[in-house]
Formats: structure tokens, sequence, C-alpha cells
């Protein structure tokens, strides 16, 4: 089918319910005129008044037959397109997965003309996407909630405000990715592809990066309070104003990468790799502000004399969080 003939069917689709009322109305006029015709006959045929009655009762009879008839079908008609629009449901999350772009891509453009992709009612969450290939797709704003998208190919695919609390996307490939003022709260990204992602202002807390590749990546002003982030590579990667709150960097690769203006109370900082790490007006995991005059290695190095009591600060700082609110203004 060519794109031209899915729009077709689309738009019969949604005008479906006016064709059959349409329908309802052509079959009750058509029983009047047939009852108009029917009294005729028996107004030429019969002249008394007993036959009178009688044909005005065979032809008010008939009309009701034929509208009993009428809307019988239109119920019929009803439940199978009920059905039809089920199976097509059923088929368009099916072929989303697929492994062929084409297919892949088809199939998310079909569910978002229908209104099927995004909101508390979008068919993708919780649906398993695995392996599915939806290179370069259109996804912003869909609700991808708890779906499993492990191994898939997301490269330079359109994620924007995209909602994808709890989703797994362990092991896929999210290259070039637009994910924007994205919701990940609580979603796993461990060993994801994300070189050169752009997830500014996304919401990241408590997700699972480890071992992920962020090279390159665009983390300005995100949220990824206590999440976890152990060995990533997040070299020359953009974390202008972004939140680490204790998190976990435990042996993250952060050479060259920008941390200006960011959080970072309460963080792991162990054996990881600040060598040339931007850190100006940086909240340090001891609460206190970066100064070029710092030792950073107390917070790295465990060999450090002053790395016991810069821990056990931190740790302090890690059991008295508090209470926070996200953007959303819930409690945490």
């Amino acid at each position: 089918m060519t794109r031209r003939e899915e729009i077709r069917a689309i738009h019969k689709r949604r005008h479906r319910l006016f064709y059959k009322w349409l329908g309802v109305l052509a079959i009750i006029s058509a029983c009047i005129f047939i009852g108009a015709m029917l009294f005729n006959i028996g107004a030429m045929l019969f002249d008394d008044e007993d036959h009178n009655d009688y044909r005005l009762n065979f032809a008010t009879e008939v009309m009701g037959v034929l509208a009993s008839i009428g809307f019988t079908v239109l119920i019929i008609d009803r439940w199978y397109a009920h059905r039809e629009r089920e199976n097509l449901k059923r088929r368009l999350v099916r072929e989303a997965r697929s492994r062929s772009n084409d297919i892949a891509i088809s199939a998310v453009e079909w569910l978002r003309d229908e209104g099927w992709l995004m909101g508390n009612d979008g068919l993708l969450q919780e649906a398993d996407l695995s392996e599915a290939n939806l290179k370069r797709a259109y996804l912003g704003g869909a609700n991808l909630q708890e779906a499993d998208l492990t191994g898939a190919n997301l490269q330079e695919a359109s994620l924007g405000t995209t909602h994808l609390q709890g989703a797994n996307l362990r092991k896929s490939n999210l290259q070039g990715v637009d994910l924007t003022g994205a919701k990940l709260q609580g979603a796993n990204l461990s060993w994801a592809k994300l070189q050169g992602a752009d997830l500014t202002r996304a919401k990241l807390q408590r997700v699972n990066l480890t071992g992920a590749k962020l090279q390159g990546a665009v983390l300005s002003w995100a949220k990824l309070q206590e999440a976890n982030l152990f060995g990533a590579n997040l070299q020359e990667a953009n974390l202008f104003g972004v939140n680490l709150q204790r998190a976990n960097l435990l042996g993250v690769n952060l050479q060259r990468a920008n941390l200006s203006g960011a959080n970072l109370s309460g963080v792991c900082l162990l054996e990881a790799d600040l060598n040339g790490t931007k850190l100006e007006r940086t909240i340090l995991p001891d609460a206190e502000i970066f100064d070029t005059r710092m030792d950073m290695e107390r917070f790295t190095n465990p060999k450090h004399s002053e790395f016991a009591t810069t821990h056990a600060k931190i740790n302090n700082i890690r059991k008295n969080k508090g209470m926070e609110r996200d953007d959303e203004g819930e409690s945490r």
C-alpha cells in the first residue's frame, strides 16, 4: 500500500461514523419511501374503510421491519469495525518492532496519525520493542513508559519530551538521538551507545547508565540525581549546570568534560578521571564550591591523605539528603 493509499484509508476510518449515520438515514428514507409506495398501492386496490386500516398497518409493519434490518446491519458493521480496529492496533505495535527500518517507521507514523502514540492510551507503553530498527524515527512526545527497547536501533531518532520512565534501553543504540526534555526516570540505559546524543534538560533521576558511552553528549541542565554512572564514558561531554546530587560516578571517564555550574553534592568520584575537566562554579561532592587551588584527588584517590575525611563528609551528605522537589512539584 502506497503512502497516499494509507492516508486515504486513514481518512475513511476517521469519517467512518459519519458515513455510517449517513447510511442509516438513507435506510430510514428508503423505508419511508417504500412504505408510502405500499400505502398508495393499497389505496388503489382497496377502497373500503376496513381495508384502509389494514393497508396502513401493513405499511407500518413493513417500515418497522426494514428499519430493524437497517439497525441490525449497522450494529454488526460496528462490531466488525471494532474488531478490525483492534487487529490494526496489534498489527502496528508488532510492526513497530520490526528489524526493517521502513516497516517500523511506517508503523510509528500510522500510530501517530491514528492518535495511538501519545497520552495515557499510547499503544507503545510496556510494548516489546527489543531489537527494533527505529533509526531516525519521530517519537517525540510518545508514551514509551516501561517499554522494552533492549538492543533497539534508535540512531538519530527524535525522542524529545518522550515518556520513557522505567523503560529498558539496555545496549540500545542512541547515537545522535534527540532526547531533549525527555522523561527517563528509573530507566535502564546500561551499556547504551549515546555518543553525541542531546539530553538537554532531560529527567534522568535514578537512571542506570552503567558502562554507557556518552562521549560528546550534551546533558546541560539535565537532572541525574541518584543516577548510576559506574564506568560510564563522558569524555568531552557537556554537563553544564547538570544536577548529579548523590549520583554514582565511580570510575567514570570525565576527561575534558564540561561540569561548570554542576551540582555534585554527595557524588562518589572514586577513581574517576577528571583530567582536563572544567569545574568553574561547580558544587563539589563535599558541598564546597570549586577553587583552582583545591586538590581534586581527595575525591578520586583512596590513597590521598584527606580521602577518608572527605568521604565521611560525602556519606553524611548522602544520608541527610532531606526532601527535594522535582520539576512536577512532587516530593521525592
